[in-house]
C-alpha cells in the first residue's frame, strides 16, 4: 500500500508525457497478468492510483 501512495504522489508530479508512458506501462503489465491468470493486485492498485491522480489533475487541484 505504501508503494501505491508513493506512486500516486510521483505520478502527480510527473509531466504529461511521463504520465502517459507510465499509464501505458502499467496497463500492459495488468493486461499480461490478467490474461495469464497471474496475481494482478499490484498493477490494479497502481492503475487505481493513476485514475485517482488523473481525476485530481483534471479537477485542477494538483496545480493549486
Amino acid at each position: 500500500m505504501e508503494y501505491t501512495k508513493t506512486y500516486f504522489l510521483r505520478y502527480l508530479s510527473a509531466n504529461e508525457e511521463m504520465r502517459k508512458k507510465s499509464k501505458n506501462h502499467w496497463l500492459n503489465i495488468f493486461t499480461r497478468e490478467f490474461s495469464d491468470g497471474q496475481d494482478y493486485s499490484l498493477s490494479a492498485s497502481i492503475l487505481a492510483a493513476i485514475a485517482l491522480a488523473d481525476d485530481v489533475i483534471a479537477s485542477g487541484y494538483a496545480s493549486a
